[in-house]
Protein backbone atom coordinates (compact mmCIF):
# COMPACT_ATOMS: atom_id res chain seq x y z
CA UNK A 1 0.00 0.00 0.00
CA UNK A 2 3.10 2.51 1.03
CA UNK A 3 4.07 2.15 -2.16
CA UNK A 4 0.57 3.29 -3.98
CA UNK A 5 0.73 6.05 -2.10
CA UNK A 6 4.50 7.46 -3.09
CA UNK A 7 2.82 8.67 -6.78
CA UNK A 8 0.52 10.71 -4.72
CA UNK A 9 2.19 12.44 -2.43
CA UNK A 10 4.42 13.39 -5.21
CA UNK A 11 1.59 14.49 -6.96
CA UNK A 12 0.58 16.79 -4.17
CA UNK A 13 3.47 18.04 -3.43
CA UNK A 14 3.59 18.94 -6.92
CA UNK A 15 0.45 20.46 -6.69
CA UNK A 16 1.26 22.65 -3.64
CA UNK A 17 4.46 24.05 -5.68
CA UNK A 18 2.02 25.27 -8.54
CA UNK A 19 -0.35 26.77 -6.24
CA UNK A 20 3.15 28.50 -4.84
CA UNK A 21 2.24 28.13 -1.11
CA UNK A 22 -1.23 28.99 -1.69
CA UNK A 23 -3.47 28.07 1.11
CA UNK A 24 -5.59 26.45 -1.48
CA UNK A 25 -2.92 23.72 -2.43
CA UNK A 26 -2.10 23.04 0.91
CA UNK A 27 -5.56 22.39 1.99
CA UNK A 28 -6.49 20.26 -0.11
CA UNK A 29 -3.03 18.14 0.37
CA UNK A 30 -4.31 17.78 3.59
CA UNK A 31 -7.72 16.57 3.01
CA UNK A 32 -6.34 14.28 0.25
CA UNK A 33 -3.94 12.72 3.00
CA UNK A 34 -6.59 12.70 5.62
CA UNK A 35 -8.89 10.97 3.45
CA UNK A 36 -5.73 8.37 2.40
CA UNK A 37 -5.17 7.35 6.10
CA UNK A 38 -8.81 6.90 6.90
CA UNK A 39 -9.34 4.72 3.62
CA UNK A 40 -6.77 2.50 5.31
CA UNK A 41 -7.98 2.32 8.30
CA UNK A 42 -11.42 1.53 7.14
CA UNK A 43 -9.80 -1.02 4.65
CA UNK A 44 -7.91 -2.61 7.91
CA UNK A 45 -11.32 -2.68 10.13
CA UNK A 46 -13.09 -4.54 7.30
CA UNK A 47 -10.36 -7.20 7.20
CA UNK A 48 -10.51 -7.56 11.31
CA UNK A 49 -14.18 -7.67 10.65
Amino acid sequence: MELEFVPLMAQGNMDISQHQGTWQGFRRFTVFGTAAVALVLILMALTLL
